[in-house]
């Protein structure tokens, strides 16, 4: 999914204070739709004013249009088989600057795809005497910053600006929380794929950072911050995990379900191929994990299904998805042995655990007629994988035992016994 981005026009370099619309084009895999998305301004006066939306799709079916804030004429769902739609919007007046996301989640019988912009309204004002200046760097390609430190409770922000003249376009950095040298996950940096373009992403946490910048482009960034003494309410953009609680169903039928975690989100629309009753629809969703499910039709042949959620606020908006199988288990392993007098060792045939589908599970089987004697052991290994089962034998010296793993790639099980056995692989 598209990273969140907050975008404002920073006065760091003159010549790139004139913006294109963004466009960005969803790489996906063969059959699954692909999508982009222009707006016809990235800026609207503070009066407000019209903004013409136009999603470009292939393989798609149905768009479903999406604004946070909520703007009258842009949400909506409507046919797109064409290869395009469009969708004409009003931007109320608003006394204070904001930014505004718009959303296109595309949907076909391969998939679904989504694509975002961003839009800023009104003038963003200048920063006030106390704001302090940590760095402020004009640099061309890629490089690592010197460190530069925010004190507790400020409020901090990143202005920056690039321009292409190369043919290799975009533009990206990421925070680096020092000492650990490892990305900061709280503070997400631009992703940037056109000729130039500026902006400004802000930031509430503490420490030492530095920048990591990716780019083949010239480029400046200007890190300020406000002292604790001016404390300011920022708008949270909502986050999102979404995750499938029954990543396979059978072919017969049956009952999906998601689990969203959300935070600082307001409304919650869910979206499946092939749709999915009770599933698909809105709900809110403030904070905390939701869960949400909806049966699944019967199918001939195996099949992928995709969902996509879509969690939005007045902050902005935020998309997640997951895909899993509809088909039904089958047995991808048989194999048995025969009890012996002494410990033996067998190998049995490979199987293979698809990526599409990671879950599995192993059915043991036995019957050890030297328990009594102090006999009876079974020890099960699962050759290239680090998933080890094991059985130690309850006095009868029978019965099974039930195991679930995730994993994939090819195994085989090499199997320590003095017993009678079975093994059956389901997946």
């Amino acid at each position: 999914m598209a990273r969140m981005r907050t975008w404002a026009v920073v006065g760091i370099l003159g010549a790139l204070l004139s913006m294109l619309a963004p466009t960005a084009a969803a790489a996906t895999s063969t059959g699954a739709p692909t999508a982009s998305l222009r707006v016809s301004t990235t800026r609207v006066a503070a009066d407000g004013g019209s903004i013409v939306l136009t999603a470009a799709v292939h393989g798609a079916t149905t768009c479903r249009f999406f604004s946070a804030p909520d703007l009258p004429g842009i949400a909506g769902a409507v046919p797109c088989s064409g290869g395009s739609a469009t969708r004409h919007g009003s931007v109320p007046r608003s006394r204070e600057y904001r930014t505004i996301d718009l959303a296109v989640v595309a949907s076909g019988p391969g998939g679904i795809t989504e694509q975002q912009v961003t839009i800023n309204q009104g003038t963003l004002a200048s920063p006030p005497d106390s704001t302090k200046t940590v760095m402020k760097l004009i640099e061309s390609g890629s490089a690592t910053t010197r460190l530069f430190g925010i004190p507790p409770g400020s409020i901090w922000s990143i202005g920056w600006a690039y321009e292409c003249a190369n043919g290799i376009n975009g533009f990206q950095f990421d925070v680096y929380k020092y000492p650990a040298d490892l990305p900061d996950l709280n503070d997400t940096g631009p992703l940037d794929l056109n000729a130039k373009g500026s902006g400004q992403q802000v930031y509430q946490d503490a420490g030492t950072f530095y920048l990591q910048v990716i780019t083949d482009c010239p480029w400046a960034v200007t890190v300020s911050y406000l002292p604790p003494s001016r404390p300011q309410s920022l708008p949270v953009v909502p986050s999102l995990l979404v995750s499938s609680l029954t990543p396979q169903v059978p072919q017969s039928g049956g009952v999906v379900t998601l689990k969203a975690k959300v935070q600082d989100a307001a409304m919650c629309t869910y979206i499946t191929v092939p749709p999915i009753p009770k599933l698909d629809g809105t709900a809110p969703c403030i904070k905390g994990a939701y869960l949400r499910a909806g049966r699944l039709s019967a199918t001939a042949t195996p099949r992928p299904v995709y969902a996509e959620v879509v969690a939005t606020s007045a902050a902005g908006l935020t998309t997640a998805g997951v895909q899993l199988e509809q088909r039904s288990p089958h047995t991808l392993l048989s194999d048995s042995g025969p009890a012996s007098q002494l410990l033996t060792s067998v190998n049995t045939p490979s199987f293979t655990i698809p990526l599409s589908d990671p879950r599995w599970t192993l059915v043991t089987r036995y019957a050890c007629p030297s328990a009594a004697n102090g006999g009876g052991l079974v020890l099960i290994f699962v050759n290239n994988s680090l998933s080890v089962d094991s059985i130690n034998l309850s006095p009868s010296g029978s019965g099974s035992k039930t195991s679930t793993f995730t994993d994939t790639g090819t195994f085989s099980l090499n199997i320590s016994t003095d017993c009678r056995w079975s093994v059956t692989v389901v997946g």
